[in-house]
């Protein structure tokens, strides 16, 4: 049977909404959760932790001195609401240092026009007042924090002249000297001091990982885990990441295309399906690593760099690219409305100012084609929202993206693609041309894991109307020009699931190895932060053996399970710095879970959590505090622990946990290691 519906998807479909009152999404952002109800993913090799919200992001750039109604963060409110009404949950705020632009006086400063405040105290408490607003909205909030050093005006470089390197007269001031470890320390301190005074959720670290490296960010992103706060870092360009950053803001880079172009108009001249599948342009900068393989990746559209607005009422650049597509949105404020570009250049062949000096004009939002544009921004946005299980789909290595193509008869234009989980499946259909076109769309029943042969239903999701039902093929929909068709499809799961693609023998993943930096991380989780060698616990052997549950645990939270199927049963074993416990008494404990531990004589077998060690005298002692119910059988979450008096002369400590020479499966959480 095939049967077709025609349609007429595009910016003016939901025009009628601004008359009616319009699209309100800030009941569909997720919920602000504190830090201790937030909780890390874990990649399946130990080597990157991300906390969960980060898949709900959508950013947007709002620089306060533009956009407030009275210039200053007390203004600020009102865009929140604007923010929080569009749908977007993260904003990124440009320096607010003392100082000019991205030429600043230090991160120790605080700008005080922006904050409307005199006196230091009362400047950091109007940031606080501002993220409390945002979070009460639903809001994380990013601060920006500048790197390359301080402008020539600034009086830290009179204070602090050996912080100091080369001028450079571009940025209008003097590089820091990143070989001074005084200096290094001072940054990351107060990177840490923004966190604790502001309550902000993150950074954006400008020229990150340039200049200052990895280094002082690192280090201040480990003392926030240790004291529980759960941050998100984003560097500027692509980087290794290495557990530091969570993400990138640009991350494709023209460099790497023939014709110059800004990062956010990629998938304007390549297809978008295949660059996910490559992972085409997604390279780093500063380290060899395969491209496109991390977890998360931005798609910007545009920024404070920017010479102009990407979309310019053109809905597809927003919708097709950033909003709907495998990747966390991200643009300048306006761009959801088509503000118009105020800075001209100043002389003939001199490029146009940048964005960051562009005049954010609210008064446009009344006007009928803005607020349609405003309006169609705003569904995209709720179709996002409304199938998380879809849009916040974010693999391990992002080449395995829930996206695949769809197949219509308008191949002039870019490459259509769905997004899929379970029965349903989301397509988008870009209409990139100048006039009306009638698509005949393709349904992608294999690669979207659906029965050809059982019914479904499409519904127009732009229109929040059905279009047809029954054994379908394809189906019609006319598009206007500039806009962007999105149709649900939901049907029977096929027995074999979505098509999956097949890489060459060249890109097969390679079999993760328990590198040091990993086992280091994979301490650092399974400890609680008060443990005093939390940061020189590695692990000794059978690294591979543990399975990662990032919520696996009680109530949700991070667990490991070690499984055995014969007598020789599974155990890990961490290394202790002896020095940092020597002559104190330790506790060790652990929630522990087990299921079929099978029962045998010896009464020392079954499930291990010991406290080994050894003295310089080659004497050996272990402890553990294990009843004949804890070791054998199943039960479900139960605390154990041990307690050990570490004698002077002892040379060599572990902490071991699994199941010792029997089988089952057993579960631990909340490892916990003190000394005192």
């Amino acid at each position: 049977m095939r049967e077709r519906f025609g349609v007429l998807t595009g910016i003016f479909a939901v025009a009628t909404l601004a008359a009616a009152g319009g699209i309100d999404n800030s009941q569909l952002l997720p919920k602000y959760r504190s830090d201790d109800k937030v909780q890390y993913e874990i990649s399946r090799d130990g080597s990157r932790e991300h906390v969960d919200w980060i898949k709900s992001l959508i950013m947007v750039e709002v620089r306060i001195d533009s956009a407030s109604p009275d210039w200053t963060v007390k203004g600020m409110p009102k865009v929140l609401d604007h923010l929080a009404e569009m749908g977007v949950n993260g904003v990124w705020i440009p320096p607010l240092c003392e100082g000019s632009h991205y030429g600043n006086y230090g991160i120790h400063t605080v700008n005080a026009r922006i904050t409307g405040e005199k006196e230091p105290a009362k400047r950091w408490q109007a940031l606080k007042n501002f993220v409390d607003e945002a979070h009460k909205r639903n809001i994380r909030v990013f601060f920006d924090v500048v790197s390359w050093g301080a402008s020539k005006h600034a009086p830290l470089r009179r204070e602090k002249p050996e912080w100091f390197g080369d001028e450079i007269k571009k940025y209008g001031g003097w590089l820091f000297d990143w070989k001074n470890p005084e200096l290094r320390e001072w940054f990351a301190s107060r990177i840490v001091e923004w966190i604790l005074l502001t309550g902000a959720d993150g950074f954006r670290c400008d020229c990150a990982p340039f200049y200052c490296e990895y280094g002082p960010y690192e280090t201040a992103k480990t003392r926030l885990r240790a004291m529980g706060r759960k941050t998100v870092f984003i560097s500027e360009w692509g980087s290794a990441r290495k557990n530091v950053f969570d993400f990138d803001q640009v991350s494709m880079l023209q460099e790497q295309h023939a014709k110059p172009r800004w990062v956010g108009d990629a998938f304007l001249e390549k297809n978008l399906v295949d660059m996910v599948k490559s992972g085409d342009e997604f390279w780093v900068r500063d380290a060899k690593a395969p491209s496109g393989r991390e977890r998360f990746y931005t798609y910007m559209i545009s920024c404070h760099d920017s010479r102009q607005y990407l979309a310019q009422g053109r809905l597809y650049v927003l919708g097709y690219q950033a909003i709907l597509a495998p990747y966390i949105p991200l643009w300048y404020l306006g761009e959801e409305w088509n503000n118009p570009v105020t800075g001209k250049p100043r002389k003939p062949g001199e490029k146009a100012p940048w964005m960051y000096d562009n005049k954010i004009d609210w008064t446009l939002l009344d006007k009928p084609e803005n607020r349609a544009f405003f309006e169609s921004v705003k569904k995209l946005i709720r179709i996002r929202r409304s199938f998380p299980e879809i849009f916040e789909h974010f693999p391990e290595d992002h080449r395995d993206s829930n996206i695949c193509k769809v197949d219509t008869d308008q191949k002039d234009l870019l490459q259509p693609y769905a997004r899929y989980a379970g029965n349903k499946a989301v397509l988008v259909v870009p209409n990139n041309g100048k006039e009306l076109r009638k698509f005949q769309i393709s349904i992608p029943y294999e690669r979207i894991g659906l029965d050809a042969a059982a019914p479904v239903t499409v519904k127009d999701l732009m229109l929040d109307r059905a279009i047809s039902s029954g054994k379908l093929r394809d189906f019609s929909a006319s598009i206007a020009p500039d806009g962007v068709g999105v149709y649900l499809v939901e049907g029977k799961c096929s027995a074999a699931g979505p098509l999956r693609p097949v890489r060459p023998k060249s890109e097969a993943k390679a079999p993760q190895s328990a590198s040091a930096e990993n086992k280091e991380v994979f301490a650092h989780r399974l400890f609680s932060p008060m443990a005093e060698s939390k940061k020189t616990l590695v692990l000794w052997d059978n690294y591979a053996a543990a399975e990662l549950l990032p919520s696996g645990g009680p109530n949700g939270t991070g667990a490991i399970r070690l499984q055995s199927s014969d007598a020789k049963g599974k155990t890990m074993r961490f290394v202790v710095p002896v020095a940092a416990v020597r002559g104190k008494t330790v506790r060790f404990s652990a929630l522990v879970k087990a299921e079929d531990v099978k029962a045998v004589a010896e009464s020392w077998k079954g499930v291990k959590l010991q406290i080994y060690a050894t003295t310089a005298d080659k004497k050996d002692y272990n402890q553990e505090s294990m009843t004949f119910a804890d070791r054998f059988g199943s039960y479900d979450w139960r605390k154990l622990g041990t307690t050990f008096q570490v004698l002077e002369n002892v040379t060599y400590m572990s902490l071991s946990i699994g199941i010792y020479q029997t089988s089952g499966t057993v579960y631990f959480s909340a490892l916990d290691l003190s000394a005192k």
